[in-house]
């Protein structure tokens, strides 16, 4: 969104600069917002601070045995993350385009991605399992989860790129806590094993 606009050309050689137009930058000169006069750059950056994310996880259940050989349980899952990495652009303003013009923050500077930590990461989950151990040659596991996560943005990844698509106002990133990427509310599994018989033992094949 800057005044160097892109140049749009087809290589003509194999030696630098391949025969593309390069565009023309010019260097030396600032103005009093720190941008280079003539140029808006896009820029991007971590937080100085930047810390390792936490997370928290914990489980209980209960499991019980039946009749038949079958091994009833019901488990609680859930993690807590803190400091998890989140991003966007900061260099805009809610409603800047309302004029169709792009003004910015600092209007010196195209888009300013930053990374720091501030997302949270919530997951929980219900999960019912039965299974029979391996008897008479037949054996399975069956599982089903109930589960919810949610996070702010971007299913916790270090950068969201979308800018005001998904975030509309990096000042509010907090009320936009909502379901993950990953989400899935229910899953079902089931597995099995049966043991096909063998010659008897001392018998060659």
């Amino acid at each position: 969104d800057g005044p160097i606009k892109p140049i749009f050309n087809m290589g003509t050689s194999d030696t630098y600069p391949f025969g593309f137009v390069l565009p023309q930058i010019p260097l030396g000169q600032f103005d009093p917002r720190g941008g280079l006069v003539g140029a808006r750059p896009d820029i991007g950056f971590m937080d100085p601070g930047l810390s390792s994310p936490h997370t928290l996880n914990y489980l209980a259940g209960v499991e019980r045995r039946l009749r038949g050989g079958m091994l009833a349980g019901i488990d609680y899952s859930g993690s807590y993350t803190w400091n998890a990495l989140l991003g966007t652009d900061l260099n805009r303003i809610a409603g800047d385009l309302l004029d169709g013009r792009l003004d910015r923050l600092n209007p010196s500077f195209g888009a300013m991605n930053g990374v720091w930590n501030g997302n949270v990461i919530h997951y929980n989950a219900l999960i019912a399992t039965l299974r029979r151990d391996l008897a008479r040659g037949f054996g399975f596991q069956a599982s089903y989860t109930l589960s919810k996560t949610t996070d702010y943005v971007q299913a916790g990844t270090r950068q969201n790129r979308d800018g005001a698509y998904s975030i509309p106002d990096q000042h509010t990133i907090q009320s936009l806590q909502s379901y993950a990427d990953w989400d899935v509310r229910q899953r079902f599994t089931l597995t099995g094993l049966w043991h096909i018989p063998g010659p008897p033992a001392g018998l060659g094949v």
